[in-house]
């Protein structure tokens, strides 16, 4: 199974992670593994943490390119290790946003830089570089879940209010489900499938937030 699930912060995607099939190869570019990861058996978990040592804004984009580029290299060596490892069962990016965020900052040395005419020639490169990471994953028999931030959704220059998914555009286009976390009351945390290949029949159903039953809605 390759899954996006994305959710606003605190709303149970990094938990849902932790329920999937170990030995489980967790990839972690963000900061809110902290109170959870210790919620779940540390022998099922191979936990890989990553930060740079020159954020933007601390140096020229050059340097903050060079930086990036060590750490961007050091993780994807880790993910193809991870799904080679026999002994993984699932790789985890938490999250794809900042994986995104990653490479883009190894080549540029920023998030959006400017660019002329030539901006596909620029973009198509990463692109493709980020299609083939997410379609490794599809060769092996590994889960593969990429958990994803949000951001508000803009009209017009204008915040609507809503929220919408932070990350690489074509992620929820190549995962066989597509599904948001979030909580319902103080502690009941659910998940809605919104987009199921093998399974259309379960989109729109809300679910426990848990691995082993969303696949079993998604097996039917």
């Amino acid at each position: 199974m390759v899954a996006l699930v994305y959710a606003d912060w605190k709303q149970g995607k990094t938990h849902f992670a932790f329920t999937a099939e170990p030995i489980i190869y967790f990839q972690s570019l963000d900061l809110g593994t902290e109170g959870v990861v210790d919620k779940f058996q540390p022998e099922n978990i191979r936990l890989a943490e990553y930060s740079l040592t020159v954020q933007p804004g601390e140096g020229t984009a050059q340097e903050v390119a060079n930086a990036a580029y060590v750490v961007w290299e050091q993780f994807k060596s880790d993910y193809y290790r991870a799904l080679q490892a026999d002994e993984c069962r699932t790789v985890v990016w938490d999250t794809e946003s900042e994986v995104w965020e990653l490479i883009r900052l190894a080549n540029f040395g920023e998030l959006n830089p400017k660019t002329g005419r030539d901006r596909g020639n620029v973009w198509g490169p990463i692109n493709a570089e980020m299609l083939g990471l997410i379609r490794a994953a599809f060769g092996t028999d590994k889960n593969f879940i990429m958990l994803e931030k949000v951001k508000d959704e803009y009209q017009n220059d204008k915040k609507t209010g809503r929220r919408e998914r932070k990350g690489f555009s074509d992620a929820p286009y190549l995962a066989q489900l597509v599904a948001k976390a979030f909580r319902d009351g103080a502690n009941d945390f659910k998940l809605e499938i919104l987009d199921c290949r093998s399974n259309p029949d379960a989109n729109g159903i809300i679910i426990p937030n848990d691995f082993n039953t969303l696949m079993e809605i998604v097996h039917g």
